[in-house]
Order: structure tokens, then sequence, then C-alpha cells
């Protein structure tokens, strides 16, 4: 591994953590917990289920807690409601055996952050909860979720209002995807797959959603009960499908409403990074949806074949884009903050490529990022290389 994979540009890195030796995550939110703690929550891919690092002092992260991990399940994905309850999904993990896991999620109330205490576990029949978005307002959770009788995930919402017992409130699928037992949607015979990915955000009466190899859908949820697909849009073919995240601006630029949509690479062919990209649409017609602009990292020095290179997750929770900033998770491209003042051409403000340790992996996998109150961006690797707390240096 030499320097050149390594790339800072008006961003700085204020410390680091390897999470006692388990520095790989699938999400990072980050909590003003209480008058004076500001927490770091991490969701494992593998060897705990999740972390919780005391980030008060971003010079010095602690780990304060970490869960031992659910046998054969994966609780890679996690949010905070209310400034005290922590939620992680629980979905099948890659060496479970048989039905040896938990298919759901669960609820830890963290009023002593060193010693959670579970509250809630819902049971899912089927492989599990994946990216999913809290509602505080409505105390509703939006849950992709695998569930018999359906091919692909699909959105189960429950109510929260009384957390020892969430409930069922509503599902919806994409057409199709309720099969009869040993039969498949029409899609599949061409390799695609339709399922709700995540995390699907409320905006009004809209929820805005990834559909993987279904493109951006944009659904109706006046009626919890009675949600319906408003419009859709999809770019597979001829792009490369899986949808991942499509992230609604809660405010108009240039007299316009955007979204922002990122396809994931799933792969480490550098092609991908041709296939798959961050996409800039204009959803002022909500039913006729037109994608207006892109943007990709193509730097051969980062287009290895040793890890991924594409986008993958954005700082959800900045909704209004108040800097005009887009701030993604680009696998081996590290972090990327991208000018959004003129939608029609995005350029790129910032960026920053940890170097991983080379005994551990041979690239940098930058799985998710999340800013905090003080702006200070925090990273989780996929892989090994841990938790990084960076700073944006304004030149």
């Amino acid at each position: 591994m030499t320097d050149r994979f390594v790339e800072r540009k008006n961003i700085r890195e204020i410390s680091r953590s390897d999470l006692n030796g388990f520095g790989n995550g699938g999400q990072i939110v980050v909590e003003r917990m209480g008058k004076s703690k500001t927490l770091a929550f991490v969701g494992h891919m593998k060897g705990k289920s999740f972390t919780v690092v005391d980030v008060s002092e971003p010079s010095r992260p602690c780990v304060a807690f970490q869960q031992e991990r659910y046998a054969g399940t994966r609780t890679h994905k996690l949010r905070i409601l209310k400034k005290r309850y922590l939620i992680i999904n629980c979905e099948r993990g890659d060496d479970a055996i048989g039905n040896r896991f938990d298919s759901g999620f669960r609820i830890f109330d963290m009023k002593d952050e060193t010693n959670p205490r579970e509250i809630a576990y819902v049971k899912v029949r089927g492989k599990g909860v994946h990216r999913f978005w809290i509602d505080e307002e409505r105390m509703l959770a939006y849950m992709p979720c695998w569930i018999e009788g359906y091919d692909g995930r699909i959105l189960l919402i429950y109510d929260l209002k009384r957390l020892h017992r969430p409930r069922l409130l509503s599902k919806w699928a994409y057409p199709g995807q309720k099969v009869a037992y040993g039969r498949s949607p029409p899609w599949t015979r061409y390799g695609y797959s339709y399922r709700a990915h995540g995390p699907p955000i409320r905006v009004g009466d809209r929820i805005y959603l990834g559909y993987w190899d279904a493109g951006t859908l944009v659904l109706d949820c006046k009626y919890m009960r009675n949600i319906k697909l408003v419009s859709q849009r999809n770019l597979c073919p001829p792009y490369g499908g899986a949808t991942h995240t499509v992230l609604p601006i809660t405010r108009e630029i240039r007299g316009r409403k955007w979204l922002i949509v990122t396809d994931e690479p799933m792969s480490n062919d550098p092609s991908e990074a041709d296939r798959k990209m961050l996409w800039v649409m204009d959803s002022t017609d909500e039913k006729n949806i037109v994608p207006v602009s892109t943007y990709s990292v193509r730097d051969p020095r980062l287009a290895t074949g040793m890890g991924r290179l594409g986008p993958h997750n954005l700082h959800e929770n900045d909704q209004a884009l108040k800097e005009d900033e887009i701030s993604a998770s680009w696998y081996s491209a590290g972090v990327r903050i991208l000018d959004f003042s003129d939608p029609y051409r995005l350029h790129e403000n910032a960026c920053y490529v940890p170097k991983p340790d080379p005994k551990k992996q041979a690239e940098i996998q930058t799985n998710d990022l999340f800013i905090d109150h003080r702006s200070l961006i925090y990273t989780i690797d996929r892989l090994e290389a841990g938790m990084h707390v960076l700073e944006r240096n304004h030149f």
C-alpha cells in the first residue's frame, strides 16, 4: 500500500478508533445524549452486534459498550429515537445455519450507555430487516424486510407509540412481488431483483425509496394502511441498477424540487464505476422524474479491483442540504463532499480517503458516514479500518 491511495482535500483527520479490534460496520449514527455527552453508534457487519463510542471529546473516542453478536444474525443498521432509544435491525447473517438467526428488530433503552437495556424484540417471519428509517413525528418505523411469501424485500411499517410492544401497521410490495410457492416474478428471468432497500424517507404524505433494480419509487402514504405507488424512475437497463438511497431535498433550489439517488456497486470490478453513479433527479413533476446530472469517481489509482468503487450511503439527516453540499460514502474513494448549488453541474468541494492497515485489507471501503451537530464527519469501514472522525477545512 502506498500513499497514492490516500487522498485529502479540505478535510483533515482528528482521530481514529479500531473499536477494540472490531473495526467494521454497516451504519454509523451520532447523537447528543443528555446534557453533555455525544455518542457514536456503530452497527457491525460481523464480530459484534453494535458498539457505543463516547465522542464527546472527538480527538479521544472511547468505546463505552459493545453488544455481543446474536448467533447467525447481522445487526448492521441502526437509528436513535428521541435521544434515548437505540433501534437495530436483525437480518440473516452470512454464517447462519438453517433458521438459527434472528429476523426483525430490537429496541434498547440507552439511559445508561454503558449498560443498554433491551425493551423489545419484534420477530418477522423471513430473512429480516435491512436499512430502515424512524419517523419521530409520527412514531413510525419504515422497515425494508424479507418476509415469507414475497420475492425480495418489501416495505413494512410499524407503530412505535408503545415502544415495548411495536405493532405492524401496514405493508407495501411492488406489484408482482407476492408470489405463489415455487414461482418467481417475471423480472428474475432477466437477472434483476426488485426489492426495497432504503432508508424509506417520509416527507409530507410521500415516502421516497430505492427499490434496487426497480429504481426510484415515490409512494403516497397519506393513508398509511393504503399505500400507493405514485411514480417510478428506473434507469436499469441500461445502467447497472442496485438503487440504494433516494434522498428527497426538502427545499427548492433554483425553483425546482430534487432527489439525490445512489446506485451501489456490488463487486470489485473497476468497470462498475462507469455503471454505478450518484444521480441528481428533478422531481418537480413527481410523475415525471427527470435525471439531470451525475457524479462518479473514476480515478485509476482507486480502481484497483481490490475493493468496491462507487457511491453507497448519503448523510441522510441533512435533507435540506443547508450548506448546498451532498456528503457521500464512496467505498474505495472514501468520503466525497459535492457542491450542489448548481444541481446541473456537481463538483467536488472536499474528499478524504483513509489509509487502511495493509495487514488487514488491501483497500479502504468507507461504508457509511454521519455529520454531527459540530459539523464533524464520522465514517465507518466495511471491513476492518474502523471509525474515522474528520473535520472540514474550508480553504
